[in-house]
């Protein structure tokens, strides 16, 4: 029998070192032995908890009914207290929950860290062509509040070298620590 949502408490610093032990620098969580229950033990204990929840993409685990993001219960786990509504991956890898990784951020700041899709158009990022082959580059703010933000004209260029290096001043000067001009993979690839 399910327990009705009101009915849920809400998941305690204490309860999350009751069940799991958390490895901070790996920003991994195990499932810890339950006295009691050798069901549990032979299938989850010793073994990593979480998966990756299919429509985000970041690691979520089940406890006590509820569904957690493992970021957010690596935090408590081991700072004690609930992180601020945002917490941000520094590298923007949903799955890289250590605990180094991880800083709180306004709505604003998390939307400026966003990792957006592939691009299919030419040119760096936050730039498209003109009728003429000219890179156009423009900068968000990143709005929030589930405002949409202000966008910046950065200017013309005649070439995409010209552009991401216009774009990369930009977003630096705009965004400072939360600016975002590459994906991980391509960080790690350089």
């Amino acid at each position: 029998m399910a327990i009705p949502m009101t009915a849920r408490p809400k998941l305690t610093a204490a309860r999350a070192r009751e069940l799991l032990d958390c490895n901070p620098e790996a920003g991994t969580l195990t499932w810890r032995e339950r006295p009691g229950h050798p069901d549990f033990n032979r299938q989850w204990a010793g073994k990593p908890a979480g998966s990756i929840d299919p429509t985000t993409g970041y690691l979520r685990i089940m406890i006590d009914w509820g569904h957690y993001y493992v970021h957010r219960v690596v935090w408590l786990h081991t700072k004690g207290y609930w992180p601020p509504k945002d917490l941000d991956h520094k590298d923007g890898d949903k799955t890289n929950c250590a605990i180094r990784n991880l800083r709180p951020t306004t709505k604003a700041q998390n939307n400026c860290n966003r990792r957006d899709p592939p691009r299919q158009s030419p040119g760096p990022r936050g730039s498209w062509q003109d009728r003429r082959g000219k890179f156009v580059v423009k900068v968000e703010t990143g709005g929030a509040n589930g405002m949409r933000g202000e966008s910046i004209y950065l200017g013309t260029f005649s070439t995409a070298e010209a552009a991401e290096r216009a774009y990369r001043d930009g977003i630096a000067d705009l965004h400072g620590e939360f600016s975002f001009t590459e994906r991980p993979a391509e960080r790690r690839a350089a």
